[in-house]
């Protein structure tokens, strides 16, 4: 079954102006399908390995035709049955790892050419890139960062050159170990963080951009998801990139002890480190290690476990040009909204359009998410921060007991 869902109106959701179909219902997986490793490529969407609803591992590979709105079984993944595996794209060209079967992980890494439908060996990883790792591509070479190693959770970043087929070390990424932690690139950088102990405490609310010319990498600001300072934490199971930004959903929990979120959209604007957050009415609630694949500006995202454990074969497009379209439209005059630090002042600048004679509120927090302080705010605002300690804090404009921008600033003393 098929059904286009439409986003509807309400307070700082994405209004019934946006006549676009975001999410969009399309053909069912043949099978239930979770801890699947994907990819999109040559236009269309594969995922192969993982588990049914059974808790059978296999190793069969499908391929999502959006043209058709077909599934098409293809050459299975020359493994054992497997879950948890990665797959990356590389300049057009898929590779994959087919991940743990129950008692030790797999070091295999396989090519797949999509014109042919076969697989090729090719140089096992000389580390340990984990199973349920957050992978990314820039600049010819594929990364894994963190995951489930063949001993326990590490913190490691892995490199592979296609044309030289060999696996190099990079700098670690600073957080602690993880599995399940989303990885997307934008403007050259990747971001990655969040993410959980493979499900269970601690979870995760750390996130950090990657320079992948300098082995760097430097901590953004987390994203506040409520007035009160709750920060997102654990998986994240949607992520994709357009125009330049990070767009984030279906977080598996906040700190606050509320319940996960997956109501809520995470825009990240790279340049200046800011988040905008948007109710939405996504369909999908939570998926544990959902199948998904980016072609173009349609995510296509699905399947996975839900927060019972059951696990779904269904499929939906998000059309990420109408999502923006809706967010612009819900939210006049918030690409127009400033919030700078000057030393210990910090400055704000918002055209009167974005709170609509609400009031409004910015509130800071230190890295940890402690309340340091809130100060009502007008459409030109300056906060004298002189009585804090210098360093980075986390600050959220709120109204209507909504928070829907954050972002970081330094505070110099």
């Amino acid at each position: 079954m098929r059904t286009p869902l439409l986003l509807a109106n309400a307070i700082f959701l994405l209004g019934s102006t946006a006549s676009a179909q975001i999410f969009n219902q399309k053909a069912d997986l043949p099978e239930p399908r979770y801890r699947a490793f994907s990819f999109a490529a040559d236009g269309k969407l594969f995922t192969g390995c993982g588990r049914d609803d059974g808790n059978v591992m296999n190793n069969a590979l499908w391929q999502y035709d959006p043209v058709t709105d077909q599934w098409t079984q293809k050459a299975d993944y020359p493994t054992d049955p497997a879950r948890g595996g990665i797959a990356m794209v590389i300049d057009g060209v898929p590779y994959a790892r087919s991940g743990w079967n129950g008692v030790s992980t797999f070091t295999d890494w396989n090519r797949y050419d999509v014109a042919t439908d076969s697989w090729v060996l090719m140089n096992e990883p000389t580390g340990d890139p984990g199973a349920y790792a957050g992978v990314f591509t820039l600049n010819g070479k594929g990364y894994a960062a963190c995951g489930s190693g063949a001993v326990a959770e590490h913190n490691e970043l892995w490199s592979y050159d296609p044309l030289a087929d060999t696996w190099a070390q990079n700098a670690d990424f600073p957080g602690d170990p993880r599995d399940f932690p989303f990885a997307d690139t934008a403007g050259g950088f990747a971001f990655v963080g969040l993410g959980d102990f493979f499900l269970a405490p601690p979870f995760y609310s750390d996130m950090y951009k990657y320079d992948p010319v300098a082995d760097s990498w430097t901590s953004i600001a987390p994203i506040p998801v409520s007035s009160t300072g709750a920060i997102a934490e654990g998986g994240c199971s949607f992520h994709a990139s357009y125009n330049g930004k990070i767009i984030l959903m279906n977080i598996m929990g906040i700190n606050s002890g509320d319940a996960a979120d997956f109501a809520t959209v995470y825009v990240y604007d790279p340049i200046a480190d800011t988040w905008t957050l948007f109710e939405s009415t996504n369909p999908l609630e939570i998926r544990e290690t959902p199948v998904i694949g980016q072609i173009g500006s349609k995510v296509y995202f699905g399947a996975g476990a839900d927060a019972e454990g059951v696990v779904h074969q269904d499929l939906w497009e998000v059309d990420l040009a109408a999502l923006f379209t809706g967010l612009n439209e819900a939210q006049p005059g918030m690409n127009d909204v400033r919030v700078v630090a000057a030393g210990y002042m910090i400055h704000v600048s918002m055209p009167a359009v974005v709170v609509n004679g609400a009031a409004a509120t910015l509130q800071l927090y230190d890295m940890e998410g402690k309340n340091v302080g809130a100060y009502p705010l007008s459409s030109k605002s300056s906060i004298d921060a002189s009585g804090m300690s210098g360093g980075a804090y986390v600050y959220t404009i709120s109204s209507r007991d909504r928070v829907w921008r954050s972002g970081k600033v330094i505070i110099e003393q």
